[in-house]
């Protein structure tokens, strides 16, 4: 072998390796669930601990969600930003959070507008 063919070889199964970590580090970028999202309203929240319960249902199903909310996110109450101990039992909320180690972690709080009174019209 040449001289200069010994360290092209080197060059050329370096240039694999670090193409093989490149892809696992993007599979495991693209193996990140996309945030997921619920909407119900609000039964508790402490803003001490730093969580919202949330009672979400589907037809006879109904499911009481407690998520994170880090002193970090703003909520949304009818456009306006503020902080989640302004956030009141009995709003309508859209919550989006990712599931972590430690639960459902928010990452949006906002208050929707309450439907309009069914009946006639």
């Amino acid at each position: 072998m040449s001289r200069l063919a010994l360290p092209a070889l080197v060059l050329a199964l370096a240039g694999v390796a670090l193409c093989a970590d490149a892809r696992s580090a993007l599979s495991i970028e693209l193996s990140t669930p996309a945030p997921d999202e619920l909407v119900g309203t609000v039964r508790a929240v402490d803003p001490d601990a730093g969580w919202v319960e949330v009672l979400t249902g589907v037809g006879h199903a109904i499911r009481l969600d407690r998520i994170r909310v880090y002193p970090s996110i703003l909520v949304d109450i009818d456009g306006v930003m503020s902080w989640l101990d302004a956030l009141e039992p009995g709003r309508i909320v859209r919550v989006v959070y990712r599931v972590t180690a430690e639960g459902k972690v928010a990452e949006s709080v906002a208050t929707l507008a309450a439907p309009g009174p069914r009946g006639a019209r």
